[in-house]
């Protein structure tokens, strides 16, 4: 059986792809970055305790991690797929009780006519499903993989706060509205109604409104920073994307 995974894997057009792919990131984002595994490697690369425990050979505070992680450094994340895709797939939900000792939680022992047309096989099979697995039983289900998502992800929100966040890194002192500004943080410029452009033009004074957008572009930043160090601290634990506020 081909792996499968709760949300949809990076896509190198090189299989067959069984997933529809979730909204992009960003405009024309490549299909193999349209993917919350993408998101999560970036995030660890920019772990300073997984960077050291690297730079350690293995030796430090993500040690533990880092055995099933490896050198997130070395590689391009095409490589590092590759070889660590596994870290994310779901344990298989079907298996032959012949040759796997595998247990499940809750299973059905069946046997299955195999000289019957595969049409009927999953007709009845999906009527049997239907009448032993109920709506409440879906709604328990966990995820088997080893490095599970840790809640539903959003692409474009996690490529915003880690647009700001490397921003920030590489511009230290840079004021938080400027910062907004060359992240390209969206925030509403009207207050009570009007733009500071609209009250100049109306000879009003436009103090109070500039103030305010700053205030929001502030605001802005900063939030989506806290976020991105907390997606980055917990990407270290072997989680993501976990954060408990804004």
């Amino acid at each position: 059986m081909p792996p499968h995974f709760v949300y949809a894997p990076p896509d190198f057009e090189t299989d067959f792809y069984a997933y529809r792919s979730p909204v992009p990131p960003y405009p024309d984002a490549p299909r193999w970055q349209q993917s919350v595994y993408y998101y999560w490697w970036l995030y660890l690369r920019r772990n300073a305790d997984y960077r050291e425990t690297c730079l350690s050979d293995g030796k430090g505070p993500c040690a533990d991690l880092y055995r099933d992680f490896g050198n997130i450094y070395e590689v391009e994340f095409s490589s590092w797929w590759e070889n660590h895709w596994h870290l994310f797939a779901e344990r298989d939900a079907i298996v032959d009780a012949t040759v796997s000792d595998l247990q499940f939680d809750r299973s059905l022992t069946l046997r299955l006519d195999l000289t019957a047309k595969r049409s009927r096989l999953l007709e009845e099979l999906r009527h049997l499903i239907t009448n032993v697995q109920s709506e409440t039983d879906q709604a328990r289900v966990a995820s088997t993989a080893k490095y599970p998502v840790a809640t539903n992800p959003i692409l474009s929100s996690m490529h915003q706060h880690l647009v700001v966040w490397d921003m920030k890194q590489m511009n230290p002192s840079v004021a938080d509205p400027v910062l907004a500004d060359i992240s390209d943080i969206r925030v509403n410029h009207v207050v009570d109604g009007l733009t500071a452009e609209q009250a100049r033009l109306t000879g009003r004074d436009a103090t109070y409104i500039i103030s305010e957008v700053k205030r929001r572009k502030t605001q802005a930043a900063q939030r989506h920073i806290r976020i991105a160090d907390q997606y980055i601290e917990n990407a270290g634990k072997g989680i993501f994307p976990q954060r408990i506020g804004r």
